[in-house]
């Protein structure tokens, strides 16, 4: 107790010099690990789906945590909850054919029509020594978006992709210390599964595709670089 005493007066006296008493704001990125991809298939919930591509991944989430240091859960060790805003989201695929059409970049952004939201809640009182339990859920609303005109002419905001984002992790103290002031490399690792359906309109055909795959998202101290991103951010600035 004593050591999540100390951290305690650490937080409030860091909160209390940011942005107001008793507040925390702290940016976080997740990165996408190597590893994490998505399987393109046609038909994907038929005995016979027609698998298209397996889609590599590189990317990050950037994020801003904001939670309320307030003298009332402090004392009674309730736990600490707050917001987490998405402020920029970029994964980037690799290429691949779909019906003979090359997709070029292959690139999941903001969903400009949908914003996203998120949760965190810390509680440092939980029973495990000198530990601290965080939760972590985020609704990640996306739109993947291709250079090819021919694919993307119908979708012009791209096809929607939801991403709940869940994890719950016991952090020392020092770690979760690292996760609120910015220095969070490796600290938090959340896994996800992804699973969507869509019908697009290629030919005067209406074809169901299904994605399926899995993110694994930790916690960075910069976002990724690649050359994906560099073909997704050449895209983009277009």
């Amino acid at each position: 107790m004593r050591n999540k005493a100390l951290l305690l007066a650490t937080l409030f006296a860091f909160a209390s010099g940011s942005i107001g008493c008793g507040v925390i704001e702290a940016p976080t990125i997740l990165a996408l690990d190597e590893g994490s991809s998505m399987d393109l298939s046609v038909n994907p919930d038929t005995p016979n789906p027609l698998p298209v591509a397996t889609i590599g991944l590189e990317g990050g989430v950037v994020t801003l945590m904001t939670v309320n240091l307030d003298l009332f859960h402090l004392l009674w060790g309730l736990p600490i909850d707050g917001t987490v805003e998405v402020t920029d989201l970029l994964f980037a695929g690799t290429p691949f054919s779909l019906f003979g059409f090359p997709t070029g970049a292959v690139c999941t952004i903001p969903d400009a029509n949908n914003p996203s939201t998120g949760t965190v809640s810390i509680d440092i009182f939980d029973q495990k020594l000198n530990n601290a339990t965080v939760d972590f859920a985020m609704d990640l609303a996306a739109a993947i978006v291709v250079e090819n005109p021919d694919l993307s002419g119908p979708f012009p905001n791209g096809l929607p992709l939801a991403l709940p984002v869940d994890a719950s992790a016991d952090l020392s103290l020092a770690e979760l210390f690292g996760l609120i002031s910015g220095n969070a490399e490796g600290v938090l690792s959340i896994t996800q599964p992804v699973s969507q359906r869509f019908t697009v309109k290629l030919l005067n055909l209406m074809i169901p595709l299904g994605i399926d795959g899995t993110l694994t998202l930790t916690t960075a101290n910069a976002f990724p670089t690649g050359p994906l991103l560099d073909d997704c951010i050449d895209f983009l600035s277009l």
